[in-house]
C-alpha cells in the first residue's frame, strides 16, 4: 500500500516527488554520512564508525612505533559526523 524508499539524500528526495504526488511513502534512512534531516541515525553509520575507529586504533600503534603524525581522511559528504564519532 505504499512505495518504501530506503537509501540517502538522493533517494529520499525522490522519495519526496513521489510524496508530492500523492504516492504514500515509507522513507527508511540508509546511508553512512548520516546526514538525513530529522534523522538521528542511519543504517550503516554505525558500521562505518566502528570500520574508521578499528583502522584509526591499528595506525595509532603505527605512527607511535615510528614517531610519526598520520592524517587519516573518512568519508562524510557535507558533514563530519564519520570523523567526528571515530575520534
Amino acid at each position: 500500500d505504499a512505495l518504501v524508499a530506503v537509501g540517502g539524500d538522493g533517494s529520499m528526495t525522490l522519495a519526496g516527488k513521489f510524496a508530492a504526488k500523492g504516492i504514500p511513502i515509507v522513507g527508511v534512512p540508509k546511508t553512512i554520512d548520516n546526514d538525513l534531516a530529522d534523522t538521528n541515525y542511519s543504517f550503516g553509520f554505525d558500521t562505518a564508525v566502528s570500520t574508521a575507529t578499528e583502522a584509526v586504533d591499528k595506525l595509532h600503534s603505527t605512527a607511535s612505533a615510528h614517531q610519526r603524525v598520520f592524517v587519516v581522511e573518512v568519508m562524510g559528504r557535507y558533514v563530519g559526523w564519520i570523523a567526528l564519532h571515530t575520534g
